[in-house]
């Protein structure tokens, strides 16, 4: 079976570069580790596991004995190293051993050729940049974003130094795996000198030299190697038309480090540098081996599937890894030779039975096919990378569109909260504007009943004062005419101390009708608002009494010491009653006058409560409540004030006419008046400590100055109409009783 016509795999490249054709995406490419693992359809991103750092202390105690021992002998392995290495070198001394097992110490002057290579340019540079950006992009360190600690820089340092050191190879893709493992342990001068080694003592750069002669002479010797370890598998697989290549390619290009979790590859690498390229045929073997069951179940795509997804995926766990070497280890390679030498003898074979026109189509075929693969190769490379970039910015998108979600659900919570407030704050406004109206509207006709009655009111403070004016007067009058009647009658009585009881009774009645009568034919004149009060007017009824007194004096003292002692005394005793009964109408008068003056300091009480509800109108603006309270009030204040008319009213209607013999009127009304001009001010001082004074003043508001009346003060305002108008009535029916008729028509008015 000419395996080179038949199932060609590469050629070689004209700048040096080798590219592998793998049908699950080739080696050159890496996933990132957007993919889900969970996912049975997608492998696993290229440098996808964790690797510990610990390790126990026996193991320690091992490579403690040995490491001091291989330093001082660099040429010579110690004995003991073998079963170490096979179980695993731990994490943190696998730089220092892989260079000890790949031997980098004898190429100590590649490390200082390598800033040279550095310095060159190769013609595979733009290929070693798109490379590189594919490898591990699973692991923190060659991502793009990962700052300082990133080994982009260095992975494409280290490939770029090889294609100018190894002109012949150059660089083949896959390569940059093995590099990025060997950097993730040590300094990339370290590494280049150890991937050195291993490419040319490891028959790593035969696999890409001759157009990949060594690497289908390893197909053929793993195939026979699975026809004598595994027939029934092997059998299945022709069956099937799957080859070594279409699963073994980058097992042996890469050292499985391109597919495979971290912790697998670094166990695998050591192993591998231990004992060489055998170890790769013994991996293989030992994962055919594991996986046969599963393997014979599947069809063409099921197995290529397996290999690209299901089988990296088994050895994330590290105790399957080291299962997997210790069956790898148990695998014998002894008929390796005698696999090589018959596939040579075939090749002879076949190259002369070879035509040559065959074999230059064969030729050209191979190149269609390895260019159609690799431009298969690449679209699969981008395919990935556009689908895992695609599901990462559909996963932002996602988790975006839920936190806007999010943000539009509270918004639109917010939005009809907002309405909701609006909605109430529009009825409250309409509800307000309707109170205001409303209060407006009290407010105006408030007013313009304040206006009116303040305009009554100030016409009837103008009559009351011309009225409390004459009735001032006039009292004047009375007063000096009772006076002189006093004398008069008492004058008559001295002169007729001889009459009886009866007499002098029916000389006073007579004299008090005289009098009443002359007083009240001169109320008329005296009640006048020009005319003032004279002495002439004041002597004119009592004149021609006063001249007939004064002449029966004169006649009478003649004959008064003739008169006997007990006329005396009967004339003292007509005088002592006469002055009882003057001292009783005087004291019912002066009673009579402290009744009226206690409904008087009743009509200031309410005086003052109507002022009082006078300064709390402006609150009528502001809630229509207190309206209808200051209605309540003003009709409260006007039943006081009726019912303190009505009570002064009954004490007038009780007055007798004897004020005209009443000599001490002049003094009780003065004492009424001090009583009341006291009440006044008490009341005034009390509401100025009480109350704070209003901001605005009360449209026509303003207060009556006071007026005396006989030595009193009284404070009126234009808006005590009620208590003025009571006033004149009581002052009215107190002239009346004195015998004085009404002065004029606005009297009757008010």
């Amino acid at each position: 079976m000419d395996t080179t016509q038949e199932n060609p795999i590469v050629t070689p490249n004209t700048d040096n570069t080798k590219d592998e054709i793998e049908p699950d995406g080739g080696v050159g490419g890496g996933e990132p580790d957007s993919i889900d693992d969970d996912n049975d359809g997608d492998p696993i991103p290229s440098g996808t596991g964790t690797v510990s750092k610990e390790c126990s202390a026996s193991e320690l105690i091992g490579w403690s004995e040995i490491l001091p021992k291989w330093h001082s002998k660099l040429n010579q392995r110690p004995k003991g190293l073998n079963p170490l290495v096979r179980n695993g070198v731990p994490e943190p001394l696998r730089g220092e051993v892989w260079q000890l097992l790949s031997g980098a110490h004898q190429c100590s002057d590649l490390m200082e050729q390598y800033r040279i290579y550095l310095t060159k340019s190769a013609p595979t540079e733009q290929i070693i940049s798109r490379d590189v950006h594919r490898t591990y992009p699973a692991h923190e360190n060659f991502r793009s974003d990962a700052g300082s600690d990133s080994l982009v820089d260095s992975l494409f340092k280290v490939c770029k130094a090889y294609a100018v050191y190894d002109e012949e190879v150059g660089y083949c893709q896959g390569l940059s795996f093995l590099v990025a493992a060997l950097l993730l342990h040590m300094p990339e001068e370290q590494a280049f000198c150890v991937f050195v080694r291993i490419m040319q003592h490891y028959g790593l750069r035969d696999l890409f030299r001759n157009n990949f002669d060594e690497l289908y002479l390893k197909f053929y010797q793993l195939e026979r190697l699975l026809a004598d370890n595994m027939p029934d598998l092997y059998q299945h697989f022709k069956t099937i038309n799957i080859e070594p290549f279409q699963y073994a390619s980058q097992w042996f290009l890469t050292v499985f480090t391109a597919k495979f979790p971290l912790n697998a590859v670094f166990y695998i690498m050591d192993v591998f540098l231990l004992s060489g390229i055998e170890t790769i045929f013994q991996i293989a073997l030992a994962l055919l081996s594991a996986s046969k069951q599963e393997l014979l179940a599947l069809d063409f795509e099921g197995v290529l599937k397996f290999f690209r997804v299901q089988m990296p995926k088994r050895y994330r766990n590290q105790e399957h890894v080291q299962q997997l070497i210790l069956s790898a280890s148990e695998m014998s390679l002894k008929k390796l030779k005698a696999y090589a030498k018959s596939y040579e003898a075939m090749k002879r074979k076949d190259k002369l039975l070879e035509n040559p026109t065959m074999k230059l189509e064969n030729a050209k075929l191979t190149e269609a096919i390895v260019r159609l693969e690799n431009e298969n190769d690449s679209l699969a490379r981008d395919l990935i990378a556009s689908k895992i970039q695609l599901r990462s910015q559909l996963d932002l998108l996602e988790d975006k569109t839920e936190i806007l979600n999010r943000a539009l659900t509270y918004s639109r919570q917010d939005c009809q909260s907002y309405l909701n407030t609006i909605s109430d704050m529009e009825d409250e406004r309409s509800r307000l504007e309707i109170e205001v109206s409303q209060l407006k509207e009290v407010c105006r006709r408030e007013l313009q009943r304040a206006e009116t009655e303040l305009q009554r009111n100030g016409k009837i403070i103008e009559d009351y004062k011309k009225i409390c004016s004459q009735l001032s007067r006039r009292l004047d009058y009375h007063k000096r005419c009772s006076e002189q009647f006093v004398e008069i009658t008492q004058d008559l009585l001295r002169d007729n101390e001889s009459c009886t009881d009866r007499t002098c009774l029916e000389l006073f009645r007579s004299k008090a009708d005289e009098f009443t009568e002359n007083l009240k034919s001169d109320t008329v004149a005296i009640g006048e608002p020009d005319s003032s009060p004279s002495t002439s007017n004041c002597d004119s009824p009592l004149s021609a009494d006063r001249k007939s007194l004064l002449q029966r004096k004169a006649s009478s003292e003649s004959d008064h010491n003739r008169r006997p002692v007990g006329a005396y005394v009967k004339s003292d005793s007509q005088s002592t009653s006469s002055e009882l009964k003057i001292k009783q109408l005087t004291e019912h008068i002066d009673e009579l006058e402290v009744e009226l003056a206690r409904t008087k300091l009743a009509l200031v009480e309410s005086e003052c409560e109507r002022q009082q509800l006078a300064h709390d109108t402006p609150t009528l603006q502001n809630n229509d409540k207190s309206a209808s309270g200051l209605s309540n009030k003003f009709e409260f204040m006007r039943s006081a004030i009726s019912s303190a008319s009505s009570s002064m009213a009954a004490s007038n209607r009780s007055k007798e006419v004897q004020i005209s013999g009443s000599r001490g009127a002049g003094g009780a009304l003065s004492r009424i008046n001090n009583l009341i001009s006291e009440k006044i001010s008490n009341i005034s001082q009390g509401q100025q400590q009480q109350q704070q004074p209003l901001p605005t003043t009360m449209p026509n508001s303003t207060s009556t100055p006071a007026f005396t009346n006989s030595g009193a003060s009284w404070f009126g305002s234009k808006s005590n109409s009620s208590a003025i108008t009571n006033n004149n009535r009581n002052l009215t029916n107190n002239n009346n009783t004195l015998g004085a008729k009404p002065i004029d028509e606005n009297e009757h008015q008010c």
